[in-house]
């Protein structure tokens, strides 16, 4: 019976820039897997840990890139509207409501961005990374975590060391990271 392996994280989990071939989606169905990728450039913690909290039982595998604790997550009219304190605008397909959105967008970000506190936005991450391995192992799921930044959790995360020659001009993984990223989840899922 093939394996069911909810994949989710940011752009790097995503593999933006990457041909789909080279993608790690595509490496775990060229193994065998049935993915459900809801990773997506840009996306935060909060918006991941709502995912998998929503789709937990649609897998038998949980992989998770978590991403920077700067980021957050809203819904509006079923748009996912991810703030980013480097992306001060969004663009959005034009609707009645998209300028109101736009508008609506930066005078959140200015007052998010102006009281942002690190620690706090760390902190949050934190939980979310712990409160999701509770929930995944709650219904018996096979978990593989892992971050972009230094964490403080009472899971055990994984860290990817990404040489600059694994790395596109963006900063993002190129084929070669993808793959030896691949290859290090594919070895802690075995374990």
């Amino acid at each position: 019976m093939q394996k069911k392996l909810l994949l989710d994280g940011c752009s790097y989990t995503y593999g933006l820039n990457l041909p789909k071939e080279h993608t790690l989606e595509h490496h775990f169905i060229e193994s065998g897997y049935e993915v459900l990728n809801l990773s997506r450039p840009g996306k935060s913690n909060n918006a991941i840990a709502l995912d998998v909290y929503n789709n937990i039982n649609a897998c038998d595998i949980v992989i998770i890139g978590w991403t920077f604790s700067s980021r957050w997550h809203l819904r509006y009219q079923q748009n996912n509207i991810d703030l980013l304190a480097t992306r001060e605008y969004i663009e959005l397909p034009h609707t009645v409501d998209s300028g109101l959105i736009e508008q609506s967008y930066q005078d959140l970000h200015k007052c998010l961005y102006s009281l942002f506190d690190l620690t706090h936005w760390n902190q949050n991450s934190n939980m979310l990374v712990d409160a999701t391995a509770a929930l995944a192992q709650q219904h018996n799921k096979k978990t593989v975590f892992f971050s972009w930044e230094s964490r403080n959790t009472a899971y055990n995360l994984y860290y990817p060391h990404v040489p600059p020659l694994h790395r596109l001009p963006c900063g993002h993984l190129n084929a070669d990271g993808t793959t030896n990223l691949y290859n290090n989840l594919t070895h802690i899922i075995e374990q």
